[in-house]
């Protein structure tokens, strides 16, 4: 960056070729094992998992149990991310390189630059909570439930 805050001589072209659906794609994979990770120590009683394929360009996160869910990761493509599920949920992802220099997800009809916690928040948080709800614990004292 420059002394007034602009960058100067930015490779934006390398940046953006290391911003790929492919790269993306893993660390997304990855977020979504550490997020199942947490709700399974977070909700006694639900059991979520993850299975992939071989290729590499699949993968779900499914809740075990009665009414069990799948949420579907898959990037067939080079140009999107593809996130589905049996409610009916669609969700095309591409990337994009901001002003700032940084690789975010974007939303096919949308034009909000997102982080990838973000778009797995949007992805997971039914298969996850239900919901919208935020979980409810026992909070010691009191006869209410009280939210997290």
């Amino acid at each position: 960056m420059s002394g007034n805050g602009k960058m100067s001589n930015f490779d934006w072209v390398s940046a953006r070729g290391a911003c790929s659906i492919r790269k993306v794609f893993e660390q997304l994979k990855l977020g979504a094992m550490d997020d199942v990770r947490a709700i399974n120590a977070l909700r006694a009683g639900l059991v979520c998992d993850m299975a992939d394929n071989s290729t590499g360009d699949f993968f779900s996160v499914f809740r075990e149990g009665n009414g069990s869910r799948t949420v579907k990761f898959s990037s067939a493509s080079d140009d999107e991310i593809t996130i589905t599920n049996s409610t009916g949920m669609n969700l095309r992802v591409t990337l994009t390189l901001n002003n700032q220099g940084d690789c975010k997800l974007r939303i096919v009809g949308k034009d909000e630059e997102l982080e990838q916690w973000q778009v797995r928040r949007m992805a997971l948080e039914e298969l996850f909570f239900g919901g919208n709800e935020p979980p409810r614990m026992r909070i010691p004292g009191r006869t209410d439930m009280g939210r997290i």
